[in-house]
């Protein structure tokens, strides 16, 4: 019997990338089973539930149809030694001290099936799932300060689960494609997992359409607005002026008869006073 042991170096920083990397599912679920139970709000155990079904359910069945369409393909299997001389990888997956015979050693060693990479899967999923719901919120906030830590929440969820798919690689864990598989699925599925859970009602999360088209969403709104503002005091002004009667000032006869008498008595005053000055005429 081979006793393949894994030795840890005395190494703190490794120690504590190898320890992030294979408990990084783990902290992710409960993550949000701890978050919804200390703010009671929903959307957090929806999360989890979502990591589960979308995470490590879609992963388990990727691997077995990648089986399938992988075949003996080398790509697709785990490398197992992280040296020649045989040390066995802290993958998680097989415990610190395994035991294999000389017979079965070299097809246990290939037999290992790596792709898609679960933990790259899963920390791509939780970032872009957290990194859509920060978006739909830096949208909505209007403090410089809390859009600048949202901004940073982002960027340190991206930067964990960039130290996950790095921590995969280096102990050999994974090949740098089954990583890359691995976390371009978890985007994908972070994005449908996320579309789910915006529509259950009572979540509070915004929609993906808001998140992705917020100018758009907020500038098709208004308009009709604006359009019956226009609208009203033109169809006011045009019933006014179709309905409102013309009225032309009464003319007064009496006052106008009146004046003409006068006119006419001024001129034959006029016409006498001047016979009288010049009677000749």
């Amino acid at each position: 019997m081979y006793m393949i042991q894994y030795d840890h170096a005395k190494n703190y920083a490794l120690d504590a990338l190898l320890g992030i990397g294979n408990s990084s599912p783990m902290l992710i679920h409960l993550s949000g089973v701890l978050a919804s139970l200390i703010s009671l709000e929903p959307k957090y155990i929806v999360f989890t539930v979502m990591a589960f079904l979308f995470g490590d359910g879609f992963n388990l069945v990727a691997k077995k149809y990648g089986k399938f369409l992988c075949g003996k393909n080398p790509v697709c299997n785990r490398p197992l030694f992280n040296n020649a001389n045989g040390q066995l990888s802290d993958c998680h997956v097989f415990p610190k001290t395994w035991s294999a015979s000389a017979e079965n050693f070299h097809q246990d060693s290939v037999s290992s099936f790596g792709m898609p990479s679960g933990h790259a899967h899963l920390a791509s999923l939780a970032a872009t799932f957290w990194t859509l719901y920060q978006v739909g919120r830096i949208h909505e906030e209007v403090d410089d300060t809390k859009r600048g830590w949202l901004i940073a929440s982002c960027v340190l969820l991206w930067c964990i689960a960039g130290l996950i798919m790095y921590q995969r690689i280096f102990t050999d864990c994974h090949r740098i494609e089954q990583v890359v598989v691995g976390g371009v699925l978890g985007v994908m599925m972070g994005f449908v997992s996320y579309t789910v859970a915006s529509n259950i009602p009572g979540t509070g999360l915004p929609s993906l359409n808001d998140v992705l088209f917020p100018e758009d969403h907020q500038e098709s709104e208004p308009e009709p607005k604006e359009e019956e503002t226009k609208k009203e005091p033109e169809t006011k002004t045009t019933a006014v002026d179709r309905t409102t009667p013309i009225h032309t000032p009464p003319v007064n006869v009496k006052k106008d008869n009146l004046a003409l008498q006068l006119q006419k008595y001024s001129t034959n005053r006029h016409d006498q006073d001047m016979k009288y000055r010049n009677p000749l005429q």
